[in-house]
């Protein structure tokens, strides 16, 4: 197979090294931020994004393109306009603005005990509305922290990353840290602390690494799989037969491997499915890199060699400490079966179509899930549990572990649509170009497939670093497509 005729190396202006190296950056702090699930960290999320967001615009002179400071500025704005989501976002901000201006409930916590109530309020109906609210309890603000930090950063990727070259170093510093946050979870996991990272405490106990929801790290590992996969078999599809150089491909799949079983110790049942399947289907596809080009090196041959050393190690130590882990979570695999006929998500799903029937055009507001279910508690009382002291009070049950549904409760038919409409950009553009995929990027969209499916059954989109990875790796599946068909052109060019 002949490698493909590249232009000659043009030099990234400084200031863009910067912008993809502060790329990198929110990717591997929102990794270790906890997730970002609370609203400081959502907040220095934010503050990072938009950085980057003015690094990507800055006014800078281009020696190399013959472009003035402002030259550059306005390609970039340019670049930026003809972007769909950037419209899409705009749209989608503008109606949860609507939505925090015209509030329809109020939110009052006196003595650790709260209510909503829309005495005294008079709102506009016919627009959408919302509850006002502290911004740490939830309310469009609290949206607009997580929505729009991620917005800035895939509006400032499509500005920044314009080859190839641009998307690798985030790709692979993501897959390097990945590998710690890994590395980091299977330690918690042996010693079973009580705070999380040694230094938060942290309620629930339910924390796997730096995440404080289990479920939360078992989606951020198979995703880590995905994209240290990914990258081996990019090394791996990519190297030169006749060079003597060793490819880097065993190296990612090593890194990989690491997140595997960091996505078993996980103990997430969503988890260890998706990681599974995107195991597979890495398989498949090294078997199939490797049938075509007859390589061994770096193969699923090797991977998987390595792959049975690490269970078993991994197992072994973790089934040595505690016995009694294996069987909790096996037992929970068959229990899945009677949860899903009745459990706390379904019943939740069953309440969660009942305040949608109530205000199916512009919903209760955005992030006001947590403060509408309490006029529900009546339907409920399964939700719903008795304190000895202060009698009957709501369960944690403060979101609805299904992303979609809850994202209808809250933005209506109307903002719900607008929000799907930057993902289904993408699946047109990945449709119009189908037959420009290879494998990596079959494994990268295959992840993110799977976390969207997980968010029916999750709160996974509560998490901005998954969020964050959803919307990065739908882009960095479009660049690579783009990326691809530019060295067909120049393959075949005369």
């Amino acid at each position: 197979m002949e490698r493909p005729i590249l232009p000659d190396k043009e030099r990234s202006h400084p200031l863009q090294i910067v912008g993809i190296a502060l790329l990198a950056f929110y990717l591997i702090a929102a990794s270790w931020l906890f997730g970002g699930v609370t609203l400081w960290t959502r907040i220095i999320l934010f503050c990072i994004a938009a950085v980057i967001f003015v690094v990507a615009i800055a006014p800078v002179s281009r020696r190399q393109e013959r472009i003035g400071a402002f030259g550059a500025t306005k390609r970039a704005l340019i670049r930026l306009l003809i972007f769909p989501p950037f419209w899409f976002g705009l749209l989608l901000f503008g109606y949860v603005w609507l939505q925090w201006t015209n509030p329809n409930w109020t939110y009052t916590e006196i003595s650790g005990k709260w209510w909503i109530s829309n005495a005294g309020l008079k709102p506009n109906l016919d627009w959408p509305t919302s509850v006002y609210a502290p911004m740490d309890r939830g309310n469009p603000g609290s949206f607009l922290l997580r929505f729009g930090g991620v917005w800035l950063i895939i509006c400032s990727a499509w500005i920044l990353i314009r080859k190839r070259r641009d998307l690798l170093p985030i790709l692979i510093a993501f897959a390097i840290n990945s590998f710690f946050v890994a590395v980091v979870a299977v330690i918690q996991e042996m010693q079973q602390p009580d705070k999380v990272l040694w230094i938060y405490p942290w309620k629930g106990g339910d924390f796997s690494g730096p995440f404080f929801y289990r479920n939360h790290g078992g989606a951020f590992f198979y995703l880590s799989i995905a994209v240290c996969f990914g990258l081996s078999l990019y090394f791996q599809r990519t190297k030169d037969p006749s060079s003597r150089k060793d490819s880097p491909a065993p190296f990612f799949t090593i890194l990989g491997l690491m997140n595997v079983g960091a996505c078993a110790a996980s103990g997430s049942r969503a988890g260890w499915i998706f990681g599974s399947a995107i195991l597979i289907t890495y398989l498949l596809l090294a078997t199939s890199v490797w049938l075509r080009r007859s390589q061994w090196r770096g193969s699923w041959v090797g991977g998987a060699t390595v792959l049975a050393c690490v269970v078993v190690l991994i197992g072994s130590v973790i089934a040595s400490l505690n016995r009694d882990y294996l069987e909790y979570h096996f037992q929970r695999f068959l229990r899945i079966p009677a949860e899903l006929q009745q459990s706390a998500r379904t019943i939740g799903n069953e309440a969660s179509f009942s305040m949608f029937e109530d205000v199916p055009v512009f919903g209760y507001g955005a992030d006001s899930y947590n403060h509408v279910f309490s006029l529900y508690i009546d339907e409920f009382p399964a939700l719903v549990r008795k304190h000895k002291r202060s009698g009957r009070i709501r369960t944690n049950w403060v979101q609805a572990h299904n992303d979609p549904l809850q994202m209808a409760v809250e933005l209506g038919f109307v903002g719900a649509c607008i929000l799907a409409l930057s993902p289904l950009f993408f699946l047109a553009v990945f449709a119009f170009k189908l037959f420009h995929f290879r494998e990596e990027s079959i494994l990268w969209f295959v992840s993110v497939l799977f976390l969207f499916v997980h968010s029916f059954a999750e709160l996974i989109f509560q998490s901005t670093v998954l969020l964050a990875l959803f919307a990065f790796l739908l882009l960095a599946v479009e660049r690579n497509l783009h990326f691809q068909k530019s060295d067909t052109r120049l393959k075949h060019a005369p």
